[in-house]
């Protein structure tokens, strides 16, 4: 996001704490047209970290390791700005938006979010399941759930997450499925 700014802290050669970095960030991903993008701000590659580790941005975007985690922000746009902008979506996502459809942004992963909505309102909808309005100070704990995000509002919704890779392939054996 334009205009966020990180602030690192560490410990200098002879022991004194000190900041080592105070920056924007790089955006992981965004857009422009449709006001959305993504920013991650700190990995760690293991967990416990050391401290001397300097949180290398390596996932893109993308979702943790097993053992690791990375701290991101989002800005998700109101659905009426994606209605707008049909193709400039379609680039951003990288495929057909179906936005009217039930599963327009299903996803899941191996990780447990820990997600905390910072401005603004979005729907978390688990698939074929419950629907829940959360608002900024609201928080929630996603854990391998599949489900998308529904911002119904006229106004953008940031959220900040932490994402912590679970171990490999849990999701099969906790579905049951192979």
């Amino acid at each position: 996001m334009k205009g966020t700014r990180r602030v690192v802290t560490g410990l200098d050669s002879g022991g004194k704490p000190v900041v080592t970095s105070d920056a924007e960030p790089p955006l992981t991903g965004g857009n422009e047209t449709l006001n959305a993008w993504a920013v991650d701000l700190w990995e760690m590659a293991t967990v416990p970290p050391k401290l001397t580790d300097e949180g290398e941005l390596t996932t893109n975007g993308g979702f943790p390791e097993s053992g690791s985690l990375v701290f991101r922000m989002v800005q998700l746009p109101p659905e009426s700005t994606i209605r707008e902008n049909m193709e400039e979506a379609k680039s951003y996502y990288g495929r057909e938006v179906l936005i009217d459809s039930e599963e327009f942004g299903m996803h899941r992963s191996d990780t447990v979010d820990m997600i905390v909505i910072l401005s603004g309102e979005v729907w978390m909808k688990l698939q074929d399941s419950d629907e829940v309005l959360l608002k900024a100070g609201d928080t929630l704990i996603q854990r391998g759930t599949v489900h998308t995000w529904r911002n119904r509002s006229q106004e953008p919704c940031i959220m900040a997450a932490v994402l912590v890779g679970t171990e490999s392939n849990q999701l099969r054996k906790v579905s049951g499925s192979s």
